[in-house]
């Protein structure tokens, strides 16, 4: 009862919540909701090299030298679409310069970020306002707002071109993609009902780590500017990409023991649901992207970031499936059926022509 405010109104005690913290978390949630709109809108400015010539070939840039793949995001994020180029490619044995205007990389909106990210924020501040008291509700809400803001901001460079205001929505992805892994497994953790050890809080250093070491590689590059800070950071990634493959495996394993452990039923459903959307939507992003690029380098992936990011739609369906039908964290929610069936509906009529989008863009 720790968390639940008494006041007396006419000789009655009536309970509520506690203003001050449920008010700062819908406030920072929805300035963390136009950040991430302000980075999605800046997805849109973001200039690629036209579809025939191949990134992974490019060796130079104007007069700066391309080492790896990843090096065009930087080099790109100071151009805008329409700017000539010249580029130099490799493949093959064969050298050849080109001389072209860089297009855009997305030719339609990836709209499949905005799908998956807003879908992850509604049920996030769903959560919060329907379970305001509830420890558990708080974490999920935080999870589900950073991994939203994630995928819809989706990197840390683009739509910058020399300006101010995009630097904001860059600096608060380097510190979401992290925390949104590690978010994910405390709140698994909360399953398994266990009094937390004194060691996790450093936990959080690590992340926190990360994102900071991201964001001063990502701001002295751009400010000063400099490539080789850029490489410099890039070449942290490694420890990066293992960190978030751990992260998100340690979250698969709490739910493991907490389901072995657990004898209710309704619980049991509820991790069956939240593990199957875990692993069908995080295990290609995870072992056909992540480990790949942690592992073998830039440009060994198997499936490519943008491709691998739409089985992510599966995790906050499962989600929403663990609230709506096996009343996860206690949410009793009464829902008309036919209002259920349209919004499915919608939904993967929608989820389909983005995803067909989404394809044609990688392909």
């Amino acid at each position: 009862m720790r968390n639940i405010v008494y006041s007396v109104q006419a000789g009655s005690i009536k309970m509520g919540i506690r203003r001050g913290p449920f008010f700062l978390a819908v406030s920072t949630g929805l300035l963390i909701v136009f950040l991430s709109l302000a980075g999605f809108i800046n997805l849109g400015s973001r200039p690629g090299i036209p579809k025939p010539y191949s990134p992974a070939a490019v060796v130079r840039v104007d007069s700066q030298k391309v080492h790896d793949v990843r090096d065009l995001d930087y080099l790109f994020s100071r151009k805008k679409i329409g700017d000539p180029v010249e580029i130099e490619l490799q493949a093959g044995g064969v050298t050849k310069v080109v001389r072209t205007v860089l297009m855009r990389y997305y030719p339609r909106p990836p709209w499949i970020f905005f799908v998956i990210g807003g879908f992850g924020f509604l049920i996030g501040f769903a959560v919060l306002f329907l379970r305001p008291n509830d420890r558990k509700a708080l974490i999920f809400y935080c999870a589900t707002i950073a991994f939203g803001a994630a995928v819809m901001i989706s990197g840390d460079l683009y739509g910058i071109h020399g300006r101010i205001l995009p630097f904001f929505p860059g600096v608060f992805f380097n510190f979401a993609y992290p925390l949104s892994a590690a978010l994910l497994w405390r709140f698994c953790r909360t399953f398994s009902g266990r009094r937390e050890r004194t060691w996790f809080d450093f936990f959080w250093v690590v992340p926190v780590a990360f994102g900071t070491a991201l964001n001063y590689g990502f701001l002295v590059s751009q400010l000063r500017p400099s490539l080789a800070v850029y490489q410099t950071t890039q070449n942290l990634l490694f420890l990066f990409r293992l960190y978030m493959v751990l992260a998100l495996l340690a979250s698969a394993v709490e739910l493991v023991r907490a389901y072995r452990a657990s004898d209710s039923d309704d619980l049991r459903a509820q991790m069956k649901w939240i593990f199957f959307g875990m692993s069908a939507g995080l295990a290609p992003f995870v072992f056909l992207y992540q480990l790949p690029l942690a592992l073998l380098g830039n440009g060994r992936e198997i499936l490519s970031e943008d491709f691998s990011i739409v089985f992510m739609t599966l995790v906050p369906v499962t989600v929403a499936v663990a609230i709506l039908k096996y009343k996860l964290m206690n949410i009793n929610v009464v829902i008309n059926r036919s209002l259920v069936y349209s919004l499915l509906t919608v939904f993967m009529v929608g989820f389909y022509q983005l995803a067909t989008e989404v394809l044609g863009t990688v392909f």
